[in-house]
Formats: structure tokens, sequence, C-alpha cells
């Protein structure tokens, strides 16, 4: 069980200030105040190391302000130089996500999804929007708090 202690973050005078993104946005989705990501900085995401994309420019042509916003956040917590390709792929299975890994110059790398919802569900795994309840151990999407089904043959 994940607890925190002292202040998370404060609303003032019609501002939300906090120190975490990664805190803050397991309480409430903040991706929605990110600014959109310019097709420069959607570029920059795009080109990273830990990542292959097959047709950057078909992600840009198709990238929605929802997903602009959320390539910022990708951008701006540096989730990428964080964690592993491999073990973002085995996390975001738990989720149903099903993410393919490659070996690109003896490195592992992620494989950028060519279809656009699956290109969202990346963007918000990127940006942590799945958790499990502690108390039930439903999975949920945090801008719905919508229960995700697990993959087939996970069930407990």
């Amino acid at each position: 069980m994940k607890v925190w202690s002292g202040l998370v973050a404060a609303y003032v005078d019609g501002t939300l200030h906090f120190r975490s993104y990664r805190t803050v946005n397991g309480i409430v989705d903040v991706t929605e105040y990110f600014q959109e990501a310019t097709n420069e900085e959607i570029e920059q995401v795009l080109a990273h190391e830990r990542l292959a994309v097959d047709e950057a420019d078909k992600v840009i042509k198709v990238a929605d302000s929802w997903m602009r916003k959320r390539f910022s956040a990708v951008l701006a917590t540096g989730i990428l130089d964080q964690v592993r390709p491999r073990k973002i792929a085995n996390k975001a299975k738990r989720f149903g996500i099903i993410l393919e890994t490659r070996r690109v110059n003896n490195k592992d790398v992620l494989a950028f999804p060519a279809a656009k919802a699956d290109m969202k569900r990346l963007l918000t795994f990127l940006n942590e929007g799945f958790f499990e309840g502690e108390l039930t151990g439903r999975l949920f999407q945090t801008n719905s708090q919508r229960v995700v089904q697990p993959p087939s043959g996970d069930e407990q």
C-alpha cells in the first residue's frame, strides 16, 4: 500500500501546486493541464533511443489534442529514461496491453504501435494512467476509474 507523508498538492487561487508529477498523478489525472506537444516535441519523444517507430510522420499526423498532451507529459516526466522497454512491456501485460519489444543495436527498444487506439493506450500507460485498486485488486484507468478486464488466463 502506498503511504504518503506530508502534503501531496495544494490548490491555491485557481492553481494546483505540486512537487512530484508521479505522486499527484496517482491521485488525479493532471495530463489535461499540460500544453499540447508541438510536432518537434513529438518527434523528440519518438526519436528516443528506447523507442522504435516505423512511421513517425503518421504518428504526428494522427496525433490529436489528447495525444499531444500525453506526449508533452512523457517528455516532461522523462519516463523513457527511467524505465527499460522490457519492464514497460511486462508491466503493461497486467492491464491487457500487449507491447512489442525489439533488439536494435544490441539494445531492447519498445515498438511504438501503428494503430491510433494502441498509441493512446501506450501513452496512457507511460503516463501511469492505469493502476490496481488496493482493496479489491481490480484494475483501473485513471481518467474514468473504468475497470480494466485482465487478459484471459490471468483471472484471479
